[in-house]
């Protein structure tokens, strides 16, 4: 996995919670995303404010998407990634990093990575990480022309129709 240039902008606001408000508001530039429970820095938020241990919260998480949705490019891990970590710094709670792959990993197996960053062969559920060489100087192209496919559904294909026991060494990266 490789942490590229492309990015979402989230901006996370602390509102001033009443007693025992426990309130996540969720925005996007883009209609077609979901802004209700079902979007994953909602759940991120959610579960920031469980394994910190905070009762009380009123938060706003407005999304500038420029990663395209449903596009395979890990655009909600990171978003939900962004969320967790701006809240911690927000909240000033200090989880650390394996504190905050845990919780990250209940979300999703590349929100580990997305929190990490970096270049990595990432195992397991997304949350083993070995270092890795650098790819060689090169350019990669993405084209999406709209027809937007939900990871976990494709990976679940990929899964029915393939035997992945066998996998190719990647140890020499």
């Amino acid at each position: 996995m490789q942490t590229v240039t492309l990015f979402d902008t989230l901006t996370i606001e602390r509102l001033d919670p009443e007693e025992g408000i426990r309130r996540i508001t969720v925005s996007c530039s883009v209609d077609s995303l979901a802004c209700d429970e079902s979007n994953l820095c909602y759940r991120a938020a959610q579960e920031f404010f469980r394994a910190a241990g905070i009762g009380s919260f009123n938060v706003s998480v407005r999304i500038e998407k420029r990663i395209p949705i449903a596009a395979g490019l890990a655009g909600g891990s990171t978003d939900a990634a962004a969320t967790l970590l701006g809240l911690n710094e927000l909240f000033g709670t200090r989880l650390d990093r394996a504190e905050l792959f845990e919780t990250g990993s209940r979300l999703g197996a590349d929100v580990p990575f997305c929190i990490k960053r970096g270049i990595s062969v990432t195992r397991g559920i997304g949350d083993r990480f070995s270092d890795c060489r650098r790819l060689p100087e090169c350019c990669f192209v993405v084209a999406c022309g709209g027809e937007g496919v939900s990871t976990l559904w494709a990976y679940r294909r990929l899964d029915e129709m393939y035997d992945f026991s066998e996998r190719p060494d990647v140890s020499v990266f």
